[in-house]
């Protein structure tokens, strides 16, 4: 949980940056279904700035 009035108010998954870049890496999310506690981690493995909306680099 995090502060009233920020997106992680009601338990969102928190952003994971580098400390000392601090460069988007990825999220983590802990979840339960059906009795079974699941953990997720999304990351970031490539990234790239383009001219077009829709454009692939």
């Amino acid at each position: 949980m995090g502060p009233s009035g920020t997106p992680w108010a009601h338990g969102g998954p928190p952003l994971i940056f580098d400390a000392r870049t601090y460069r988007y890496l990825g999220t983590h999310d802990r979840h339960t279904a059906a009795g079974t506690r699941y953990e997720q981690w999304s990351y970031v493995t490539a990234s790239a700035v383009v001219d077009r909306v829709m454009q692939r680099p």
